[in-house]
């Protein structure tokens, strides 16, 4: 019979997978030595064999080994089907019947193989059961190909994963050196900044202390009535220029708490007046220096007293005015305030706030307090900015115009300015034309406080000269002999008992000594500092409940926070405010004041504030009808015109003559110089009116 070859190939190993899935008995057989190389478990269970090793064509069918090779010679030659009759008995009789027997001829993979054989058992001949063998052959050739373009795509994605596996991990490698760059440029700006608070740190620390000596004394002068006004008038110029230089420091400080979000408002209630008239007073002097005019306009009646940020609102005008006056060379600067919308009245809680802004505790009255809004514009008719540059100068840093003005300043006070006035509730604006000048304006909300203030008015000015009681021993622990210094000219001459160290072991044996009542203590200082001279006596019983406040030219949070763990009792940042620490000791001593009785001129003083329209006396023991001595009609003529025309500077001119003319004056001209100060013209007009007629 002739057959049609499959076109595939196999090896053993292929074969047996194929034919497992038939029932039939087949054989895979080497064309050249007819040995049997695999069978199916049909072939297995037909011929009653479990292992082919070693077995032969010709040890199963009748027919012999010369004829068998010489068909398998045969099929190696042509490679192509040729009759085969193998239909005999095999192995003799062993079959139950006799079995026909087909050959199949299959390539090898290299055709410099011998071909293999497969042979089919079955009870017929029939070709066309070989047939269905042949096509079941080609469909594991189709089979086999899928299988193996599968393992070739398989291999392509393998390939392909393969690629992109190393470019995932050529990523991450790629990722963590750049986080890697991210770590080292973190640590590198930790770093910095590090080294940044460390230098503000020391400068703080530096500048702060020669301040706390300028200003300490400047307090402890302006406390002498001793005086005569223009050496008063020049205490006020140094402690207002030292706060000045103050602020300059503070500015950079607070940069950093502002961009860390750190800073608070702490709002008080204080007097209106004497904060703009401290103001002004200030750049007006700075501004005779420049040989420029300098204008002080109230734009309407002006509330006695606020409750506000006293600090950060003096910070934005001092920042503002500043930068005025520096670009300015020619013309001038104003300052014009004014209310320019009056709000519901509302109750203030006295208790702290959430969030940025903290509001400090306050003595106010029960009574509703009116919220105003307050406009501040400075005006100049200096250099003008640039409209390119308007958005910089409010970057930290950044300073426009002309280079001979850039060497002046630190180039924080707008950004500074902007943050806080934004924190404030409000919004600095600018309008600006290059050549002309500028003008910046601001409105902030504030509750008018006036009748509290002006209730208190009168206790605040008055001087404390002691306190009621035992004497209160005070030791001070600084090593700078000029903060020591300033204490103990303050303290002393109220009556306390005031004690020194120069550092910490000092204090623990000073304080063990002589047992103090209160213990002002530095932070920073040799051989053992605050912190430590301060743990160590929070460990002696004695000194558990004594009072201590840390007094330090730090003002970072971090030092005050490491004091009050360390067992102070208060924190007071260089230089030192002497009403704050006379408050301090009141509240921790348990102290009532002193305070030195009011001259006849302080209560006319408070008369004729009261009501401005009566005549003026002299004299507490006067009555109604008596006047105070004034100036003649000439005199309170000019000073009428200069009230009229706004020019304070023309006025306590005028009064510097009255007085040195005629001592009986001095009443009448520091009543005067104190009005114009406050920038009070009408009621200068008010009062010298009287005295024309």
């Amino acid at each position: 019979m002739s057959i049609e070859p499959p076109k595939i190939t196999l090896t053993p190993e292929q074969f047996t997978i194929f034919a497992a899935g038939f029932s039939e008995a087949l054989l895979l057989i080497s064309g050249t030595t007819g040995e049997i190389l695999s069978g199916n478990r049909g072939a297995s269970k037909l011929l009653g064999i479990t292992s082919w090793s070693g077995k032969y064509l010709h040890d199963l069918v009748s027919n012999t080994k010369a004829q068998i090779a010489s068909y398998l010679k045969m099929w190696s030659r042509s490679r192509v089907p040729l009759p085969v009759s193998l239909i005999c008995q095999v192995n003799e009789g062993k079959l139950p019947k006799k079995t026909n027997c087909e050959a199949c001829l299959l390539q090898t993979a290299k055709l410099d193989r011998p071909p293999y054989i497969i042979l089919r058992f079955s009870d017929d001949a029939k070709n066309s059961q070989f047939i269905v063998l042949n096509k079941e052959i080609e469909k594991q050739k189709q089979a086999l190909r899928q299988l193996q373009a599968s393992q070739r795509a398989l291999e392509q994605a393998k390939q392909a994963l393969e690629t992109q596996n190393e470019a995932l991990i050529q990523e991450v490698k790629q990722r963590q050196l750049v986080e890697q760059k991210l770590k080292e440029a973190k640590m590198s700006a930790e770093a910095a900044s590090y080294a940044k608070s460390s230098f503000l740190a020391n400068m703080s620390h530096e500048l702060r202390t020669p301040l706390n000596g300028i200003l300490g004394y400047a307090q402890i002068l302006a406390r002498d009535n001793t005086l005569i006004p223009k050496q008063q008038e020049g205490i006020n110029i140094i402690q207002r220029s030292g706060e000045y230089l103050l602020t300059l420091i503070n500015d950079i400080l607070d940069l950093s708490k502002i961009e860390a979000g750190k800073i608070e408002l702490s709002l008080t209630d204080f007097h209106f007046a004497p904060f703009i008239q401290g103001i002004t007073a200030l750049f007006k002097m700075r501004a005779e220096q420049k040989a420029i005019s300098f204008i002080y306009e109230p734009l309407s009646p002006l509330p006695v007293g606020i409750r506000a940020d006293e600090k950060r609102m003096r910070q934005i005008l001092i920042n503002l005015l500043g930068n005025a006056i520096k670009f300015t060379s020619q013309g001038g600067v104003s300052l014009k305030v004014g209310v320019v919308k009056e709000g519901d009245r509302f109750k203030v809680e006295n208790e702290k706030g959430e969030g940025t802004q903290k509001t400090e505790k306050v003595a106010t009255s029960n009574l509703p307090l009116t919220l105003k809004k307050i406009r501040f514009q400075i005006e100049d008719s200096g250099t003008g900015i640039a409209d390119s540059d308007l958005d910089k100068i409010f970057m930290p840093f950044q300073q426009v115009g002309e280079l001979n003005y850039r060497a002046e300043g630190t180039g924080l006070g707008l950004a500074i300015t902007k943050k806080l006035v934004n924190m404030m509730g409000g919004e600095l604006q600018v309008e600006s034309l290059l050549g002309h000048g500028s003008r910046f304006w601001l409105e902030l909300d504030c509750p008018d406080v006036s009748e509290w203030v002006k209730s208190k008015e009168k206790i605040k000015q008055s001087v404390i000269i002691g306190f009621e009681g035992q004497s209160r021993k005070i030791l001070v622990v600084d090593d700078k002999w000029e903060n020591r210094s300033v204490l103990v000219n303050l303290l002393t001459p109220l009556g306390f008992e005031v004690l020194e160290a120069n550092d910490g072991q000092a204090c623990l044996s000073r304080a063990q000594e002589s047992y103090p009542d209160l213990i002002l203590i530095d932070l920073v200082m040799p051989v053992m500092d605050g912190f430590e001279a301060t743990h160590k006596l929070r460990k002696i019983s004695l000194f558990k409940k004594i009072p201590i406040i840390a007094v330090s030219a730090s003002a970072f949070d971090l030092d005050q926070q490491k004091s009050w763990d360390a067992g102070c009792n208060e924190f007071m940042s260089k230089p030192i405010c002497v009403e704050e620490l006379l408050e301090k000791l009141k509240s921790h001593l348990g102290l009532r004041w002193i305070y030195e009785q009011a001259s006849s001129f302080d209560i006319a003083s408070e008369e004729v504030t009261e009501n401005l329209t009566s005549p003026l006396v002299e004299s507490s023991n006067r009555d109604d009808s008596t006047p105070l001595l004034g100036p003649v009609a000439e005199q309170a003529a000019i000073l009428f015109d200069l009230a009229m025309r706004g020019d304070i500077a023309g006025i306590l001119d005028e009064i510097d003559k009255l007085e040195e003319s005629d001592k009986q004056l001095i009443g009448f001209c520091r009543l005067i110089r104190q009005l114009a100060k406050n920038f009070d013209e009408k009621e200068i007009c008010n009062i010298v009116e009287h005295y024309i007629h």
